[in-house]
């Protein structure tokens, strides 16, 4: 008989519990006159101001009939924002709590500037996006049209593009550190620039890991401040044979192979 009354009292402040939650979900915000602030944290791409304006939430006397459950929505619609967390304190602030999507690289197709996540989604750029350090990808045959903004899974240059930012980041964090542009020559042969080298790295199109890989290797290989007084390129695209492209000298370009 304890055990039955017990069982029942325990559902019966559980279904309890449950209307509390799902009601707080559902309280209406009337006359913005309950709310005081809206506070977000997380937020590392945009500003506070900035999501709130998106969202349509950076007036709060516009918040009349609105729900904790439509300001989630609202939020979690920007393209930049994985998840929000929203709670109604009992002072009258509303706090947001972001996880934002993580990027691996910029992508530039003319004039227009993307992010690539690392789920291989291609999102807008905004305005007021925060500086990101990041590699950033060039010129993908698809400037010819202009880019969806989608998954990248069916591009094969702007997924090499990101095969070897991955192997290159999980191979050599110095080499990563360094790594500028990838250059997807409107579908050419694929060229690679890093910051504290003045030379570019020609690494085609085909088995990219192998080459990315190769290159972290050549880099910490080499002598820096030699390597940019005479090298103009380092050609990785031919099996077993390294070409280096020497600065001009008199007008003439020379080619060794190592």
């Amino acid at each position: 008989m304890n055990k039955s009354r017990n069982l029942n009292s325990t559902l019966f402040f559980a279904a309890l519990l449950i209307l509390i939650t799902v009601g707080a979900i559902f309280i209406n915000i009337k006359n913005g006159k309950q709310i005081n602030t809206i506070m977000i944290e997380g937020n590392n791409h945009l500003t506070s101001e900035q999501y709130l304006k998106f969202a349509g939430l950076n007036n709060l006397t516009n918040l009349k009939d609105l729900n904790l459950r439509v300001i989630k929505d609202r939020i979690e619609k920007h393209p930049y924002v994985n998840k929000a967390d929203v709670i109604l304190d009992g002072k009258g602030d509303i706090h947001i709590k972001l996880k934002e999507k993580d990027f691996s690289a910029i992508l530039i197709s003319k004039n227009s500037k993307y992010l690539i996540t690392d789920k291989l989604e291609i999102l807008p750029h905004f305005q007021f996006t925060a500086n990101l350090d990041l590699p950033v990808i060039l010129n993908p045959e698809q400037s010819k049209g202009k880019i969806k903004l989608n998954s990248v899974t069916n591009n094969i240059e702007i997924k090499n593009a990101i095969k070897i930012i991955n192997a290159i980041y999980l191979y050599d964090q110095n080499t990563f550190e360094n790594l500028s542009t990838i250059d997807l020559n409107n579908g050419g042969d694929i060229i690679i620039t890093l910051s504290n080298m003045e030379c570019t790295f020609i690494v085609g199109s085909e088995n990219v890991v192998e080459k990315a890989l190769y290159l972290c290797d050549l880099v910490n290989s080499i002598d820096e401040k030699k390597t940019n007084k005479l090298i103009a390129y380092v050609d990785l695209r031919f099996d077993n044979h390294v070409y280096l492209g020497t600065k001009k000298k008199n007008g003439l370009d020379k080619e060794h192979v190592l």
